[in-house]
C-alpha cells in the first residue's frame, strides 16, 4: 500500500469554478478532505523544466504520428493526476461562499437555480420572479448547513398560462388556482397553475396544450406532461429500447433520490401519454394529417404511417421515365428485392387480462397488416394458440421494413404466416417487373407458392409467377448441396453483391424491444413495434446515400482485382476451351440423380490405392506374358504399406495407454504386436528370397519393438542408394500405390472432420447430463483418432512420395499440419462483407491425378468450373456496380419528389402551424436530395 501523502491543491483560474473557492480552502488549511481510498492518485507534480531551444542550425526532430486511438489504462494514467481538481469543483458547489453578497433587491441571497448556468445568489422572492419562464427548474437554498431542495411552489411561484408565465388580468378575484403535478425531463414537479380567462375562454386543456403541456386526462387534468420529456422519452425508448417504467422511476430517482417512493407515482398515465404521443408522432411525420395519399403512388397503402425506402424502384415515383426499355441481362439495375424470415425473439405472452381492449392505433397502417382482416385468414390455419411471434418481409437490399409486411405467428413458421405477408408486399409492387424474393427455405417455399395464391390471394397471382427466389448465402451454407447451386447468390444472374441477410441485422436490433413488448396487451404491441420499425427505417433513411457511395467505392476496388484475375485465367486456358464453355448455359439441370450445373464438379473419381494395386497386379499379368519379364512385387509393396498402417495404429495404441495401462490394455498390445511381427517376418522372408540386393540392410525384427521396425522399402533408400540397388522401377510402381494411399487418406479425412464436426453439433444440441456426455465424449474420442490416423496416414504417404521423387512445389499434395486438421464452422454467422477465412487446402483439392499426368476428363471439368466460379465472381461485382449508381439516382429522385410534395402541402395549407411543419418537412427532404446528388457527382467524376 502506497504511504499516504497530503495532496496539494493548486488553484487556477477556472470560468466554471466559483469564486469563493480560495475561501473554502482557506477553512479547511489549505486543503479539502478527500476519500481515503483516493489519496494514492493524489501525487504533487515536480515542477516542469523548461527545455533548452535547439540550435538554429540543427534541424528540429521528426514530429511523431499522434495516436488515433488510446487505450483506457492511457487515458487513466491522464486523468489520475487531475482527481483532487475535479473533486474540489465538485465539492465547492456544495457550500455558499463566505462572505455572501446581498441580492440586487438588497435581501439576503441564499437560493440559486441549480439549472441554471453560473447562477448568482437570489433571494426568495427574485429566484421566483427569474424563474416565471422556467418553472421547471430546481433550485436549493441554504439553510445554514448545506443547500436544501425546495419547490418553486413552496416559494411562491404560480405559472400563469398564456400570458407568458404572468397571470391572467382578467381573471376573477375569486378564481381559485389549480394544483397539478407536472412530468418534466429532470423529474416530477407539484406546481399551481392559474388559467387565462380572456376572452373567448379557452378551455383548461387546451391552454395545457398550447403551454406544451400534455394533460394525463382530459376531465379536470390534475397531472400533465411536458412536450420535451415525452420527446426525449420517445428519442430513448426508440434508441435504447428503454421500457417506460425504467425512464419514469429514473425521474421519481431525479426528484428524490433518498425517498425515490415518496415521489407521486404517474407511471400509467405516463405510459399511456407516451404511447398516444408515438402514434400521433408517426401522424404528423407521415403526412395523413395533409391527407397526403392524394400525391403519392396508388399503389402505397392508404393512410400509411410508415417510411417507405428510397432506395427501392416505385414506378412513375423514383424510376426512370424509360426503365422498362431495360434489357432483361440488366435487369439487377431495376430489381425489388424482398427478404423474408421469422423472429422468434419477440413473443408475446398471452393470457393478460388487464386490459381486455385491445387498442391498435396504427390498425394496420404502420408495418403490421390489418388484425382483423389477418385473424380472419387465420381461422383457416388450426392450432393458433401460442405466443405470439412475427413473421416479416423487408427491403433485401437496404434493410427496410416494408409497410404493410409483418404478421404474428402462431405455433411456429408456417407457410400461411409467410404466404399473407408475401401477397400484401407484393400487393404494393405489382407495376414492377423484376421481382426476387428471399427466404432461408425458399428452395421448399416456392413450391406450392402459385397454387396457395391461387387459392387464398387470386390477385396477386400474376406478380407471384414471375418472381425469383434465393437463399441468403449464409443459410444456403447449411443446405444440400443441390441448393447451393439452384439457390445461390453467388451463382444467379443479376444479382450483383446481395448477400441475402439483411433481416438478420433487423432481428438483431429489434429484439432489444422484446423485453419491452412482451407483457403489452396485443394491441400495444403492435403500436410500439410499428414505432420502433419506424425508427429503424427512418435511420436508414439518413445514412443511405453515404452507405451506398462507401459500399460503391470498395466495389470498385475488389471488381478490378476479379476483373484481372479472370482475365489472367482465361489467358491462361486452351482457347478452344474458352469458346466453348461461353456458350453453355449457367441454368442448373436435372441429370436424373443431381442438379448438374456449370459451376459444380462432375462425379468422376479420382485414383486410390487399392484402383492403384489392381491396375499393377494387372500389368504385371501382361508383363508375365514377355520374356524379358522382371516382377513388380506389387503384392510385396501392398504388404508393406498395409504394414506400416497397422505400426501406425500400434503406436497409437501404445500412446494412449500411457506409462500404467490396465491389463486388458496390455493384452490388446501384446496381441497386436505378435500379429505385426508375423507379417513383419513373411515379409523379411519375402524380401531374403525375391530381393537378395537388400540382405545386408535387412535388420532382425524384435517382438519388443516391431512398431518402430523399419520396412526397407524402396521409399526408405535415397535416390543414389536407389539406383545402386537397382530398386527404381520398384520405386515407380511404389510412387504409384503411395499416391493412391495418400488421395486415400485425404478422402477419409475429410469425411473423418465432417462425422465429427457433425456429432459435435448433435452432442451440444441434444446430448445433457453426466451418464449420457461421458458415453458421447467417448464416441468423440474415438472420431478424433480417426482423423489423427488420417492425418498420419497422408504424412507417411507424403514423406514417401518426397523421398521418390515428388515435386514438393506441387499446389496438390501439400505438407499437412495438425492445425490444417478442421472443417469450417457453417452453423456460426459469417462476416459476408469480408474477406472469408480460406479453409485449408485439401478441401479444394479436387484434381486429384497424377503431377504430370492428369486424367483428361478431371483436368476440362476442374478448369471449366474454376473459369465459370471466376466469370460469376467477376459478374456479380460488375452487376453491383451498375446497381449501386442507379440506387442513389432512385433516392435523390424520391427526396426530390417528396420536397415537392411537403412544399405543395405547405402553399395549400391554411393554418400558420401546418404550413411550417410542412415547409421545414420539404427542407429535410431537400437536404437528402443535395446529399444524395452529391454523390452521385463523385461516382461520374471517379468514371
Amino acid at each position: 500500500m502506497l504511504p499516504r501523502r497530503k495532496p496539494v491543491i493548486r488553484s487556477y483560474p477556472n470560468p466554471y469554478q466559483r469564486a469563493h473557492t480560495s475561501t473554502i480552502l482557506m477553512s479547511h488549511g489549505g486543503r479539502l478532505p478527500v476519500p481515503m481510498e483516493t489519496h494514492h492518485y493524489l501525487q504533487c507534480e515536480p515542477p516542469k523544466k523548461r527545455p533548452a531551444e535547439p540550435s538554429s542550425n540543427v534541424p528540429p526532430p521528426p514530429q511523431k504520428r499522434p495516436k488515433i486511438f488510446q487505450g483506457a489504462s492511457v487515458i487513466m494514467s491522464d486523468l489520475k493526476p487531475h482527481f483532487n481538481e475535479i473533486l474540489t469543483a465538485m465539492l465547492t458547489h456544495e457550500c455558499l461562499p463566505t462572505p455572501t453578497s446581498p441580492c440586487r433587491c438588497g435581501a439576503t441571497a441564499n437560493t440559486w437555480c441549480a439549472e441554471c448556468w453560473e447562477s448568482p445568489f437570489y433571494c426568495a422572492s427574485c429566484i421566483v420572479e427569474q424563474h416565471r419562464n422556467l418553472p421547471f427548474h430546481r433550485v436549493e437554498q441554504w439553510n445554514g448547513r448545506f443547500f436544501e431542495r425546495k419547490e418553486l411552489v413552496t416559494l411562491g411561484l404560480v405559472i400563469g398560462l398564456r400570458h407568458h408565465g404572468h397571470l391572467c388580468t382578467q381573471a376573477p378575484s375569486n378564481c381559485a388556482t389549480t394544483k397539478l403535478t407536472i412530468v418534466h425531463t429532470n423529474g416530477v414537479h407539484n406546481v399551481i397553475v392559474a388559467y387565462c380567462h380572456c376572452a373567448p375562454r379557452v378551455q383548461d386543456t387546451d391552454q395545457l396544450l398550447l403551454a406544451g403541456l400534455f394533460p394525463g386526462t382530459f376531465k379536470k387534468p390534475g397531472s400533465a406532461f411536458t412536450f420535451a420529456v415525452l420527446k426525449e422519452h420517445h428519442i430513448h425508448s426508440l434508441q435504447s429500447k428503454k421500457a417506460a417504467y425504467d425512464y419514469f422511476e429514473a425521474l421519481r430517482r431525479l426528484t428524490d433520490n433518498v425517498l425515490p417512493n415518496s415521489v407521486k407515482d404517474q407511471y400509467r398515465e405516463f405510459l399511456r401519454i407516451a404511447h398516444v404521443w408515438a402514434y400521433l408522432k408517426a401522424f404528423k411525420c407521415s403526412g395523413q394529417y395533409y391527407n397526403i395519399d392524394k400525391l403519392l403512388p396508388s399503389t402505397r397503402l392508404p393512410g400509411s404511417l410508415a417510411v417507405h425506402c428510397p432506395g427501392c424502384p416505385k414506378d412513375g415515383f423514383n424510376m426512370a421515365p424509360n426503365w422498362r426499355n431495360t434489357p432483361p441481362n440488366k435487369r439487377h439495375i431495376h430489381t425489388t428485392w424482398n427478404n423474408g424470415d421469422g423472429n422468434h425473439g419477440l413473443q408475446r405472452k398471452g393470457g393478460k387480462v388487464d386490459d381486455p381492449d385491445n387498442v391498435e392505433l396504427w390498425d394496420g397502417n404502420g408495418y403490421f397488416v390489418n388484425t382483423p382482416k389477418y385473424e380472419a385468414f387465420l381461422k383457416t390455419v388450426p392450432d393458433s394458440e401460442e405466443k405470439s411471434t412475427v413473421a416479416a418481409v423487408i427491403c433485401g437490399r437496404h434493410a427496410m421494413f416494408r409497410p404493410g409486411g409483418m404478421v404474428d405467428m402462431q405455433k411456429g413458421e408456417k407457410y400461411a404466416h409467410m404466404d399473407y405477408v408475401l401477397a400484401s408486399v407484393l400487393r404494393q409492387q405489382a407495376p414492377l417487373l423484376w421481382i426476387m424474393f428471399l427466404y432461408d427455405i425458399a428452395c421448399q417455399y416456392w413450391i406450392n407458392l402459385l397454387k396457395q395464391f391461387k387459392a387464398s390471394f387470386p390477385g396477386q397471382v400474376s406478380t407471384a409467377v414471375t418472381l425469383r427466389y434465393g437463399v441468403g448465402k449464409l443459410h444456403i451454407q447449411g443446405h444440400t448441396d443441390d441448393c447451393m447451386y439452384r439457390h445461390s447468390l453467388n451463382y444467379m444472374e443479376c444479382c450483383g453483391r446481395t448477400h441475402g441477410e439483411v433481416v438478420e441485422t433487423c432481428w438483431a436490433e429489434g429484439n432489444q424491444a422484446g423485453v419491452s413488448t412482451r407483457e403489452m396487451n396485443a394491441g400495444h404491441r403492435h403500436n410500439a413495434l410499428d414505432d420502433f420499425h419506424g425508427d429503424w427505417n427512418w435511420r436508414k433513411v439518413q445514412k443511405m446515400s453515404a452507405s451506398i457511395y462507401k459500399k460503391f467505392v470498395a466495389v470498385q476496388e475488389d471488381f478490378k482485382k476479379k476483373d484481372d484475375y479472370f482475365a489472367a485465367l482465361s489467358e491462361s486456358m486452351p482457347p478452344n476451351s474458352v469458346e466453348t464453355w461461353k456458350s453453355l448455359s449457367t441454368e442448373p439441370k436435372w441429370d436424373g440423380e443431381q442438379w448438374a450445373s456449370v459451376y459444380r464438379m462432375k462425379k468422376l473419381k479420382g485414383p486410390s490405392q487399392g484402383d492403384t494395386y489392381k491396375s499393377l497386379c494387372e500389368r504385371e499379368q501382361e508383363l508375365k506374358k514377355q520374356s524379358s519379364f522382371q516382377s513388380l512385387h506389387a503384392n510385396f509393396l501392398d504388404s508393406g504399406l498395409r504394414i506400416q498402417a497397422m505400426q501406425r495404429r500400434l503406436k497409437r495404441k501404445i500412446a494412449d495407454a500411457g506409462a500404467s495401462p490396465p491389463p486388458r490394455t496390455l493384452e490388446d498390445i501384446e496381441r497386436c504386436r505378435e500379429q505385426l511381427f508375423n507379417e513383419v517376418s513373411q515379409l523379411r522372408k519375402y524380401q531374403d528370397r525375391e530381393l537378395p540386393q537388400l540382405r545386408d540392410h535387412l535388420t532382425p525384427v524384435s517382438p519388443e519393438d516391431v512398431e518402430n521396425i523399419i520396412l526397407q522399402l524402396p521409399s526408405d533408400f535415397g535416390a543414389t542408394d536407389r539406383t545402386q540397388l537397382g530398386l527404381d522401377a520398384l520405386g515407380k510402381c511404389e510412387y504409384d500405390l503411395r499416391e493412391g494411399e495418400a488421395y486415400d487418406a485425404i478422402r477419409h479425412l475429410r469425411e473423418a472432420l465432417k462425422e465429427n464436426f457433425i456429432s459435435v453439433q448433435f452432442k451440444k444440441k441434444n446430448i445433457h447430463g453426466q451418464k449420457d456426455s461421458t458415453r458421447s465424449h467417448t464416441v468423440l474420442k474415438k472420431m478424433k483418432e480417426d482423423v489423427h490416423q488420417c492425418a498420419q496416414k497422408y504424412r507417411q504417404a507424403r514423406a514417401a512420395l518426397v523421398s521418390l521423387g515428388l515435386n514438393t512445389a506441387s499446389t496438390k499434395l501439400q505438407p499437412l499440419h495438425n492445425r490444417d486438421c478442421y472443417l469450417r464452422n457453417v452453423t456460426q454467422k459469417r462476416r459476408l462483407s469480408a474477406e472469408e477465412v480460406a479453409e485449408p487446402w485439401f478441401w479444394t483439392l479436387e484434381d486429384i491425378t497424377k503431377d504430370g499426368e492428369p486424367l483428361s476428363e478431371w483436368s476440362l471439368n476442374v478448369d471449366s468450373v474454376r473459369w465459370f466460379r471466376a466469370r460469376a465472381d467477376r459478374d456479380r461485382y460488375q452487376e453491383e456496380l451498375e446497381i449501386l449508381p442507379e440506387e442513389l439516382n432512385r433516392i435523390n429522385r424520391h427526396h426530390s419528389h417528396m420536397c415537392s410534395i411537403w412544399a405543395q402541402l405547405a402553399r395549400k395549407s391554411t393554418h400558420t402551424g401546418t404550413a411550417a411543419y410542412a415547409f421545414k418537412k420539404a427542407a429535410m427532404y431537400e437536404r437528402l436530395a443535395v446529399e444524395a446528388q452529391n454523390y452521385i457527382e463523385k461516382i461520374e467524376a471517379a468514371k
